[in-house]
């Protein structure tokens, strides 16, 4: 029996007029099958056996074991189906079983597959069939599919010798995001970066406010409204009411803007959302009164770009005619009052506890945390930063998700020099061509630089064990050594 509607039983859909029972769907459903196959004049029924993409058994369906039933003579159930022996039951064991036996190939495609399935079932190896020799890329497959396999790390696993790349020195200007992005997985960054290969994005029917647009919206009310309020003169001013009451007004009209624009998911989730954003942006204005008293600055560059918008690139020299051009955003440049202190901040909207440990022991998390270190270079650079003598480098999580949080350091030689030498490695390495898939650990059901990667369906699912028949190759050393190091750090 099947179970009742826990909001609309079918007692009370009876009680009103023209309303269904939720039983009258099936009752349709089969029948419009029997319709179909008392039209037909002759009647095939397929099942398939496997579900192959998502690797698990296939059951017939209740009309089709009905019908196998009648058949029959007697119950079949999904279980026994393959038991069946009548006339009018066939069981094809599987594609290559088809392939092999006496049925008429239905194209060119499984005409040639029978022949190169049965060149092999005769015990010769396939890539000897004509076939091979004949299709060029029928025969770089095979060549590509038996390299995967081996220990050697070539062209089809993520080697790109030659020079065919270009040189990432003097070149176009980098981002610390692309830079990240080699360092968590090279052929994931040789994909977006260098062949450009983009994402086909499919809008989505949001339920809420996505953490992205989330982020996009706080980022631009914090930077018009620090443009636009007079400056602080001390590290020690407080923000008045008036001004509060204009950061609110500047996140309302925001909040409105996203919402036009279709931005903001369903207007109940939004609404709760909306105002949790709002009273955060009036907590940022307490906790930034502390950020500024416990450093001695004040904000001097909301949203300080360079190497895009017409401001002049970073420049990062990480060895002897080694030069990486490199661009990006600041969400706030803040200095001290007598232009000794500088303290660079990286806005983030989302949780503390997610992807951003302890920086001490390495200030750049293996490659994959470059923001704040570059960020601080790009910031000494700058024309009025030449009386600069401290520097300062975090991350703010700025929502009571995040705690107002920040994580961070003094920007010193230590971190400077770990900073250049994984700029080093990276930039050698592009230069090289070494571009291999490496997908991290298995954490929470997937690979941990798999997760969100936008190629993670051109790579093979066994792609962990394709990793490590390649890592020992001594051209792969320094990046191995870089993001995953025998000593864990």
């Amino acid at each position: 029996a099947g179970r009742e509607d826990p909001l609309l039983p079918d007692e009370e859909r009876a009680a009103v007029d023209g309303m269904a029972r939720r039983d009258s769907r099936m009752v349709e459903e089969r029948r419009n099958y029997l319709a179909a196959l008392a039209a037909a004049g002759e009647r095939l029924l397929f099942v398939a056996r496997a579900d192959m993409r998502g690797q698990r058994a296939r059951l017939a369906s209740r009309w089709l074991l009905d019908t196998a039933s009648a058949l029959a003579g007697t119950r079949v159930a999904a279980t026994t189906l393959e038991a069946c022996t009548g006339t009018w039951f066939r069981s094809v064991p599987s594609f290559e079983a088809a392939l092999l036996g006496d049925a008429q190939a239905a194209s060119l495609q499984e005409h040639d597959l029978r022949d190169l399935a049965r060149w092999r079932a005769g015990g010769r190896a396939v890539t000897s069939h004509a076939l091979v020799g004949a299709e060029a890329a029928l025969a770089a497959g095979f060549e590509a599919q038996r390299a995967r396999r081996g220990r050697a790390f070539g062209r089809w696993n993520g080697y790109v010798p030659d020079a065919a790349v270009r040189s990432p020195y003097g070149g176009l200007p980098l981002s610390a995001t692309a830079l990240q992005g080699y360092a968590s997985c090279p052929f994931s960054y040789f994909l977006g970066r260098l062949l450009r290969v983009a994402p086909y994005e499919v809008p989505a029917d949001e339920l809420t406010i996505t953490p992205l647009t989330k982020g996009s919206l706080i980022h631009e009310v914090l930077e018009g409204f620090i443009r636009e309020v007079a400056p602080r003169e001390t590290p020690e001013q407080e923000w008045t009411p008036e001004e509060r009451t204009r950061l609110q007004a500047i996140g309302a009209a925001a909040c409105d803007a996203y919402e036009t624009r279709g931005m903001t998911g369903r207007p109940l989730l939004w609404e709760a959302a909306r105002g949790r954003l709002l009273a955060d942006l009036d907590r940022f204005l307490d906790a930034d009164q502390a950020l500024r008293a416990r450093f001695g600055v004040v904000p001097v560059a909301p949203e300080m770009a360079f190497g895009m918008e017409g401001e002049p690139e970073a420049h990062i020299e990480v060895g002897e005619g080694r030069v990486l051009n490199l661009r990006g955003k600041i969400d706030r440049l803040d200095r001290s009052p007598d232009g000794r202190k500088l303290v660079v901040l990286d806005y983030k909207t989302g949780s503390a506890r997610w992807g951003y440990p302890e920086l001490e022991g390495d200030p750049v998390h293996r490659g994959k945390l470059l923001q704040l270190p570059l960020y601080a270079a790009a910031a000494l650079q700058r024309e009025d930063s030449r009386t600069v003598t401290e520097v300062y480098s975090y991350y703010w999580f700025i929502t009571e998700g995040g705690e107002f949080k920040t994580i961070g350091y003094p920007v010193g030689d230590p971190q400077r020099q770990r900073f250049e030498q994984v700029l080093s490695v990276i930039g050698d390495s592009i230069q090289d061509g070494i571009f291999p898939a490496r997908p991290g650990t298995w954490r929470f059901g997937d690979f941990e630089n798999c997760k969100f990667c936008d190629y993670k369906d051109l790579c093979p699912g066994d792609r962990d064990s394709a990793w490590e028949r390649i890592r020992d190759d001594e051209r792969l050393g320094p990046y191995v050594e870089l993001a995953e190091p025998e000593d864990g750090a």
